[in-house]
């Protein structure tokens, strides 16, 4: 919520009550990743190598 994101906290909590709980623990790690390719998306960049590496190596940037 502090975010703003408030379309994917309902999802998330839509979620969590289906699966009773269990897509709590599921659902950081998906969000997580549409997070950074959101930031991604509006100009961030890493901000060294490591970083950079580690980000071509999940498949965020090319």
């Amino acid at each position: 919520l502090i975010r703003g994101h408030f379309s994917w906290f309902l999802l998330y909590l839509i979620v969590s009550v289906c699966t009773l709980g269990i897509g709590a623990i599921i659902m950081p790690f998906i969000y997580n990743g549409i997070y950074i390719k959101h930031l991604l998306n509006k100009g961030y960049k890493a901000n060294d190598n490591v970083a950079k590496n580690i980000l071509q190596s999940k498949g965020y940037i090319a």
